[in-house]
């Protein structure tokens, strides 16, 4: 039996020092690397009429480099690249520059502009406060349901994995230096669901081994029910990933949704294993010692007559 329950520490620890790293390079690079749905900006997509490789990126990147520096570049199809300039990088006359410039260095022709799109940084703000409300909700919403069908700590230890998992996800983000865009909103919903399905299914594990067991300490309720559930969490999450990572690869155009789900559902598993059991069991212990007579979990001792 794996002993989950007493090395919670180490488990804590872990994501503890992840999170603060994050903490760390979101200071010094003074934020997170928030893209144009959040900051506002233009948005530019030119066809270049021929298939499109890393190369062919450099070269139109050395063309926007004479007019600002703070742009990204990449390719969204065989075709296609697509120009991201952050708001007040560039004045609205140089921006009429630059698409001719990138029409006649590449001998484009009058239908080389696939897409030219401006974003307020207002659209912006809004898009942010919107999104923090709908996790708000959505971790109410998962909590109310969790103490319902199963009880209070239960819920609790819930949103706790998922503030966990957002946290964890926006480090990585963090350290790596990925851009946040709306597609990453999608993929936290996302994340929250599948973490909390997974977390679910252990504690329903860990009700179920509650009858069958009866009075047996808490760490030996939480290890024989995670050991049992832990290789259909590993598996499904396994098999998930799998499919996500052949999206990665084959569909570069989604990769602001994919790779997000990619960290979250690692991070959703780990939770669902590591830290949500281990944070109800510490507290329904804290709620053993202040009611006695209430039990749950714990083993008694009985004295012979």
């Amino acid at each position: 039996m794996i002993k989950i329950f007493e090395k919670r520490k180490i488990w804590y620890g872990i994501s503890l020092a992840i999170m603060l790293i994050g903490l760390g390079f979101a200071i010094a690079f003074k934020g997170l690397n928030f893209g144009i749905d959040f900051k506002g900006g233009t948005i530019l997509t030119f066809n270049m009429g021929e298939q499109v490789n890393q190369d062919k990126v450099q070269e139109v990147e050395k063309v926007i480099s004479d007019f600002t520096k703070k742009y990204s570049a990449r390719e969204t199809n065989n075709t296609e690249i697509e120009l991201i300039i952050q708001t007040g990088a560039i004045e609205t006359e140089q921006v009429k520059e630059l698409k001719t410039k990138v029409k006649e260095e590449f001998n484009l022709g009058d239908d080389y502009l696939v897409q030219e799109e401006n974003i307020s940084g207002s659209i912006g703000s809004e898009l942010t406060r919107k999104a923090f409300i709908a996790s708000i909700l959505s971790c109410i919403a998962i909590a109310i349901y969790i103490a319902v069908r199963f009880e209070f700590e239960f819920g609790v230890a819930a949103i706790v994995a998922l503030i966990h998992d957002l946290l964890i996800t926006l480090s990585v983000y963090a350290i790596l230096r990925i851009r946040i865009n709306s597609p990453f909103i999608a993929a936290v919903m996302t994340i929250l669901g599948y973490s909390m399905n997974d977390t679910i299914v252990i504690f329903d594990r860990i009700r179920e081994n509650k009858k069958k067991l009866g009075k047996v300490e808490t760490g030996e309720l939480i290890n024989s029910s995670i050991s049992q559930t832990m290789r259909r969490s590993i598996y499904t999450s396994l098999s998930t990933l799998l499919t996500i990572m052949m999206m990665v690869i084959l569909v570069p155009g989604i990769r602001e949704l994919t790779v997000p789900l990619i960290i979250g559902i690692i991070t959703g598993t780990y939770s669902s294993i590591f830290i949500a059991s281990p944070i109800w069991a510490t507290l329904r212990d804290k709620k053993d010692k202040k009611n006695p007579k209430a039990q749950y979990g714990k083993k008694k001792k009985t004295s012979e007559a």
